[in-house]
């Protein structure tokens, strides 16, 4: 009986020393640990794949971003202020801190590096799988079954000329009214989507940081929300909208934003708006005509755009160049370029001027049905 005793009393001891010990170890904390670095770990998994596998951005686009974007842009609509930004500020703020914090708590530097590690891949998981995908979407011309346009001398000419009457007609047109930026969005985006309060641009808190590195508008991936420079003149706000816009609905490429934005805007019956989708893509017409015209012709194309045109142009490129750094704008450009090529755009900041590439196809396109 004593023996019998014994062993049901080492028995009883060692049970109850393991329920401590998986007490002790399975606390709130741990158990909450576990379950945030495995959905992480599965959320990384799943970005690869659709990042990786040919056709995944394409599904991405198609079936996950409509209803990721409506929910990210529900919560940013409830202010007026860009929780990108706020997002983005606190992010930083909390890699920065935390290990200060951390060392003042006596915590080991492994725990620190670990939490900052799983705190830069949420931040990469979060911008992914809230807009970045679209980068690994199908080339514009891939979607649209358009064949890039060849460098044709006549069709170019003839490009160039159309595109200069309507830009005359439109500065004509749009001479002496008013600028109304509410009017300006309604125009563009209505017909687009019925949830319009997603497409109302935030207000910013670094227009000086923009100003100062040439940034004149971007989307924000965190919460899909469309953040516009306030020092932007009115003249460029009718493109600049229709640009980012773009961007929300799902178009990463820069040329290819610059190309819907154009689109947009040349085809509404604001003249306003008409204006300022042909003078948006002026500085990469003229880079274009530049490259392919002999100086003689590009003097001649020069001296046909209306003289109010120019002086605009003129204008508004000596107000930028009066904000700009040229310091922190190289930094941004170079940074921006390594970003965009790290993410499936080979041409990198150079990308904003291939729309005139995109323009012309299409037009070769349609001209070939008629």
């Amino acid at each position: 009986d004593a023996h019998l005793y014994l062993i049901h009393t080492h028995k009883s001891t060692a049970m109850k020393y393991s329920d401590i010990m998986q007490t002790r170890y399975w606390t709130p904390a741990r158990k909450f640990r576990l379950v945030r670095r495995t959905l992480l770990a599965v959320s990384l998994v799943a970005l690869m794949a659709v990042r990786f596998i040919p056709g995944g951005g394409e599904f991405y686009a198609s079936h996950l971003y409509p209803a990721i974007s409506s929910a990210l842009s529900a919560v940013s609509s409830l202010t007026t202020y860009s929780l990108e930004e706020i997002y983005v500020v606190l992010a930083a703020v909390m890699l920065i801190t935390y290990p200060v914090i951390a060392r003042v708590r006596y915590l080991k530097w492994k725990h620190v590096a670990i939490t900052e590690m799983e705190i830069m891949l949420a931040v990469y998981s979060w911008f992914y799988w809230g807009w970045g995908l679209n980068y690994f979407r199908d080339s514009f011309y891939e979607r649209q079954s358009v064949k890039p346009a060849k460098y044709d001398k006549e069709a170019f000419r003839s490009f160039l000329k159309e595109y200069t009457f309507e830009l005359n007609r439109s500065e004509q047109e749009s001479a002496g009214k008013r600028i109304d930026r509410k009017s300006i969005e309604k125009d563009i985006r209505d017909g687009l989507c019925e949830a319009k309060d997603r497409f109302e641009p935030k207000k910013t808190l670094f227009n000086g940081l923009y100003s100062g590195v040439g940034v004149s508008g971007y989307m924000g991936p965190f919460f899909c929300e469309m953040q516009i420079n306030g020092d932007l003149p009115d003249e460029q706000f009718a493109f600049t909208y229709a640009h980012e816009l773009a961007h929300m609905l799902g178009v990463s490429s820069e040329a290819e934003a610059n190309f819907w934005a154009y689109s947009m805007c040349c085809m509404s019956e604001n003249a306003q708006v008409k204006n300022g989708g042909y003078f948006g893509i002026l500085p990469y017409v003229a880079s274009s005509a530049s490259y392919l015209l002999d100086e003689k012709d590009f003097k001649e194309w020069a001296d046909s755009i209306d003289k109010r045109v120019l002086e605009k142009h003129k204008r508004i490129r000596e107000y930028w160049a009066g904000l700009y750094s040229p310091t922190v704008g190289a930094v941004q450009d170079w940074t921006y370029d390594l970003f965009l090529k790290g993410n499936n755009v080979s041409s990198g900041v150079r990308n904003y001027s291939e729309v005139i590439g995109m323009i012309m196809s299409v037009r070769e396109k349609n001209n070939k049905k008629e």
